[in-house]
This record gives C-alpha cells, sequence and structure tokens, in this order.
C-alpha cells in the first residue's frame, strides 16, 4: 500500500513537472514571437532606416519650381515696352498694325457720309502709296479729329472692353496716340507705328514680300545701308503664318536664285 501510494505522488510530481515546462516553452516562443514583431514595427534598424529616408516631396517641389523659373520664355516681348507689345506677331501682308488700318472708332465721331467721303478722296491714289502711311492717321488729319476727341471714345472702348469678354472694340495706345496726333514728319510716324514684320529703309515702308521684288540696285542698296540681312533675321522671329517669302528673302539676301520659287 504505501508503495502503491508512493507511486501515485511520484507520478503526480512528474505531471506537475511537464506540464510546468510547457507553460516556460509556451512563454518562451511568445516572449520570440513578441521580440520579432516589435523588431518588426519598432526596431532600432526600422527606425534608424525610417529616420534616414529624406522627405523629398518639398525638395522635389521646389527644384520643380527652380528649374521652370530657369526655363527661358518663348515670348519675344519680354523687354519690350507696354506700347510695344502689339508688335507681337505681325502678319505679313500689312505695313501697320491691325488697328491702325481699321477705322471704325471715327464712325463714333463722324458720320458715315463724311467717313465714305475720305475713302472716295484716295480712289486716285495708287495702293501702294495709299498703305504708305496708317489708314487711322490719314482718316483723322481729313476728317480733322481732334485728339481730345479721339482719346475719350478710346477710354470708353477700354472700359467697354474691361466689362466685357472676348473684348470686341478697338482700341490705341498712348504711343499710337501721340505719333498720330502729335508734331512729327511723316517719316518719324512711319518709323514709330509700323509693325515690327515691316522694314523701313530712305523714307518708305516694305512688307517682305514687296522686299523679295524690288530691283536689284535698291535691294543691294538695302543690304549694304539698310540693315536688310538683320531685318531678314527679325522677321523670321515675329512672323505669324506662312514663312514662304521670308525663306526667299534670305536666299535671295545669299544671293541665291529664286526665280523658280
Amino acid at each position: 500500500m504505501k508503495k502503491t501510494i508512493c507511486l501515485f505522488l511520484a507520478l503526480v510530481f512528474m505531471i506537475l513537472c511537464a506540464c510546468a515546462n510547457v507553460d516556460e516553452n509556451a512563454s518562451d516562443d511568445n516572449s520570440v514571437i513578441n521580440s520579432v514583431s516589435d523588431d518588426q514595427t519598432s526596431g532600432p534598424d526600422n527606425t534608424s532606416t525610417h529616420e534616414s529616408v529624406p522627405d523629398i516631396s518639398e525638395e522635389s517641389s521646389e527644384e520643380s519650381s527652380e528649374e521652370q523659373s530657369d526655363v527661358p520664355s518663348d515670348d519675344p516681348n519680354e523687354g519690350t515696352s507696354e506700347d510695344e507689345s502689339y508688335l507681337w506677331k505681325g502678319d505679313l501682308d500689312r505695313h501697320y498694325p491691325d488697328n491702325l488700318w481699321n477705322i471704325i472708332l471715327l464712325a463714333e465721331l463722324r458720320t458715315w457720309d463724311e467717313i465714305y467721303a475720305w475713302s472716295d478722296s484716295k480712289s486716285d491714289v495708287p495702293y501702294e502709296e495709299q498703305e504708305q502711311l496708317p489708314y487711322m492717321y490719314q482718316a483723322v488729319k481729313w476728317l480733322n479729329i481732334s485728339r481730345e476727341d479721339f482719346v475719350r471714345v478710346n477710354e470708353e472702348h477700354k472700359k467697354f472692353n474691361a466689362e466685357h469678354s472676348p473684348a470686341v472694340k478697338e482700341v490705341y495706345t498712348d504711343e499710337q496716340i501721340e505719333y498720330m496726333f502729335g508734331d512729327y514728319d511723316e517719316n518719324e510716324i512711319k518709323q514709330k507705328l509700323k509693325k515690327i514684320t515691316t522694314y523701313y529703309y530712305n523714307g518708305r515702308v516694305y512688307t517682305v514680300y514687296e522686299l523679295v521684288f524690288v530691283d536689284d540696285a535698291l535691294f543691294n542698296e538695302m543690304i549694304e545701308k539698310g540693315g536688310l540681312e538683320d531685318y531678314s533675321v527679325l522677321v523670321e522671329k515675329y512672323a505669324n503664318g506662312d514663312l514662304h517669302y521670308v525663306y526667299m528673302l534670305q536666299k535671295r539676301i545669299r544671293g541665291e536664285d529664286i526665280t523658280d520659287e
């Protein structure tokens, strides 16, 4: 009987020891699992790695902004005065800006019968001579338009355009008004009011089309004395539209044959 009791107690003791070992191993396993989990989420290595990665979003934005600001503008108006901004990208078929060709503003200052009378007065003048001075300049002189009246209507047009989109009424720059109404000779007026794509030489204005066909003696004189070669570079830069005649002009300046062009 005593042996049986002793064996029973020994068995119980062994069972208790085994259970204790299992709990200890489980605790150790959990410690390992928790340690690994901690290492993956907040361990020193990961923390160090996270801190070492720079925040590049702001730097990239700043660098991109700096790169964009360093890119030169394609707008060739940079550096010109406000009154010269209308010169950008001129058509090649007229000597003067479109607003100096359009005289519709004068209908608010004179009757259409008076305006038609001015137009009829030009009927005997060759077209190439009619174009030597701006139509608006010729009309205000013939119709005896005062500077004050012209400026008043021009300001009304500016106000109208500012209140409506798109702007639909012709307006004129201070420089244009000055040279239409100021005390200047016709050569000054031509040089100051012409398009940037118009060539001026010895009292006359020329479109690029006209330059292609001027006689050889005058053409060579323009090259030698009138800066025609520089003009041919400028007109290519500022021209709006077909450059065919610009290239013909450049070829003629280089002495190439353009008869088959």
